[in-house]
């Protein structure tokens, strides 16, 4: 439990990937034990006291150091709300560029659509014309 509680003091109170505080079973995995060591067997009742007993000094542990660590890990919670939020208008934007991207994209579309018509058109005026001069010579 000290050694953890080092590292979260060296961490500035965060002690995991998700920044929470440690569980029993991460206490309980750091010091050897299996995750259901200290849950009830229901074969010898003073193992069982015993284990409570265990289990409730660690949550007492537990309690203790979130609350001395617990500024830090609100600091630390602010600090990443404010990148999310960072992150978030970035997205936006992004986003707001690909939306006015597609939509110049579907007027190109629209007006090389436009263009081939009239392409289309001219080049019937043009046959015309020159099946009318061809008839006239």
């Amino acid at each position: 439990m000290e050694r953890i509680e080092e590292e979260i003091s060296s961490e500035k109170g965060i002690f995991s990937l998700t920044g929470r505080g440690p569980t029993v079973q991460m206490v309980l995995w750091r010091a050897g034990f299996s995750p259901s060591f200290l849950e009830k067997k229901g074969k010898n009742e003073r193992r069982d006291q015993l284990q409570a007993e265990r289990k409730k000094l660690i949550e007492t542990w537990k309690r203790r150091i979130t609350l001395t660590h617990a500024p830090l890990l609100r600091d630390v919670e602010e600090q990443a709300a404010s990148r999310d939020t960072a992150g978030s208008e970035i997205i936006d934007a992004y986003r707001q560029a690909c939306h006015d991207t597609e939509l110049e994209l579907l007027e190109a579309q629209i007006e090389n659509e436009e263009l081939k018509a009239k392409v289309a058109e001219l080049r019937h005026k043009l046959k015309m014309l020159e099946g009318s001069r061809d008839s006239s010579l």
